[in-house]
C-alpha cells in the first residue's frame, strides 16, 4: 500500500523531527502506519540529534517545516556534511518559504523529489525555489 500518493511503502524509513503534538507530525505517524514503513525518531529534537539520526538510520523520507530547514541549511549543525543520499522524498508543511539566501543551498542539498505543500485534498510537488500556490 502506498501512503497518500507519496510513493511511501514498507521499504521506506521516515525520519520525523516534527513533534507528534502538531498535526503535521501526527500525519507522519499515520503515513508510516498506512504504508507499513519504519518511523524513526531522533533522540532529541535538536539539529545535532537530527543529523545523527540521518547518519545512523539512513532515512528515505524526511518531513519538516520551514524553520527546521532554514536552521539546517544555515550551517549551525553538521547538516552540510551529513550524507543525504538515502533521501528520496523531502516534504514541508506551512506557507512560509525558504529565504532567498537559502534557496540555492537547498536546491543542491536535496537531490530527490521535494513536495513543498501538502493540502488535505491534493499534493503539489514543486522545487524548493518556488513559493507555494496562493489559495
Amino acid at each position: 500500500m502506498k501512503a497518500i500518493d507519496l510513493n511511501i511503502d514498507e521499504s521506506d524509513r521516515l525520519l520525523c523531527p516534527v513533534p507528534w503534538a502538531f498535526d503535521y507530525g501526527f500525519l507522519q505517524v499515520h503515513k508510516t502506519i498506512l504504508a507499513g514503513a519504519t518511523h524513526v525518531l531522533p533522540e532529541k529534537l535538536n539539529l545535532f540529534a537530527i543529523c545523527k539520526a540521518i547518519s545512523e538510520s539512513k532515512p528515505t523520507v524526511f518531513p519538516g517545516h520551514p524553520s527546521l530547514f532554514s536552521f539546517l541549511l544555515q550551517g549551525l549543525s553538521p547538516f552540510q556534511a551529513t550524507d543525504l543520499s538515502s533521501f528520496h522524498l523531502v516534504t514541508k508543511c506551512g506557507r512560509q518559504t525558504l529565504t532567498s539566501d537559502l534557496k540555492s543551498p537547498a536546491e543542491t542539498v536535496y537531490e530527490c523529489e521535494v513536495c513543498l505543500k501538502l493540502w488535505p485534498d491534493r499534493i503539489i510537488p514543486q522545487r524548493l525555489s518556488q513559493p507555494p500556490p496562493h489559495r
